[in-house]
């Protein structure tokens, strides 16, 4: 099987199960950075969700929990052997309409932390998450219902394909489970296609890599010259 066929199977199956299977990623770093390598014969996109909560326990989503605000920007990598360039016309904002059910429950939201009723900290409620994140700023954003902007989405997928040297793409998210359930719901809510592209999950690789190494830089601080530590 092939690393990108590879990385697909495996985003299949961490969208269902919500999780990075520990087996995706080898055990040596070095073996990370031959795959890191292979893929970087295409183009990166990163990308990121803002969304009104989280998915209950059990894994379902409320229908009043929906992306906000989705943006990417894309990168040829340069096969990793200088730094990484910006794609001309690679970058991606947009904001989304809230739903019906979103409104509902941000007024009841609204009303229960006026009166000082609301069940936990204000600040993870849709009000303050709305603030959080500045969804009512940002003036030459556009905002667009889910239809429209999965299509908008999937359209500057196509196009990145076309400027990318092997016509594929590798996404890349931070927390990429969490990301790609709520963007894959919200083609589905949209009524779009979910596009078929491959989701690495960066986290996933500060845990298994990157931690690892800065606990041994850690460890043996005293060791090192100067020039190490530059």
């Amino acid at each position: 099987m092939s690393n990108m066929k590879q990385i697909l199977s495996e985003w299949r199956r961490f969208l269902n199960e919500r999780s990075v299977d520990p087996g995706f990623y080898p055990p040596q770093f070095s073996e990370m950075i031959k795959k890191l390598q292979d893929l970087a014969t295409h183009n990166w996109v990163f990308f990121d969700t803002e969304t009104t909560g989280l998915p209950e326990r059990d894994g379902s989503v409320p229908n009043f929990v929906q992306i906000t605000q989705l943006a990417a920007i894309a990168y040829n990598p340069n096969g990793l052997n200088t730094i990484p360039t910006p794609v001309n016309n690679g970058e991606f904002n947009i904001k989304i309409l809230l739903t019906q059910d979103t409104q509902v429950e941000l007024e009841r939201q609204q009303s229960d932390i006026d009166s000082g009723t609301y069940k936990g900290d204000p600040k993870f409620s849709i009000p303050g998450l709305l603030a959080m994140n500045d969804y009512h700023g940002g003036e030459n954003v556009p905002r667009v219902d889910q239809a429209k902007g999965a299509q908008m989405f999937s359209n500057y997928i196509q196009q990145q394909k076309q400027q990318s040297p092997s016509g594929k793409l590798v996404f890349w998210a931070h927390n990429s489970p969490f990301d790609a359930k709520m963007t894959n719901l919200f083609y589905q809510r949209g009524g779009t296609p979910i596009p078929d592209v491959a989701v690495m999950d960066s986290i996933a690789i500060i845990d298994n890599y990157l931690k690892a190494v800065l606990q041994y830089l850690q460890k043996n601080k005293d060791k090192m010259t100067e020039e190490d530590l530059h």
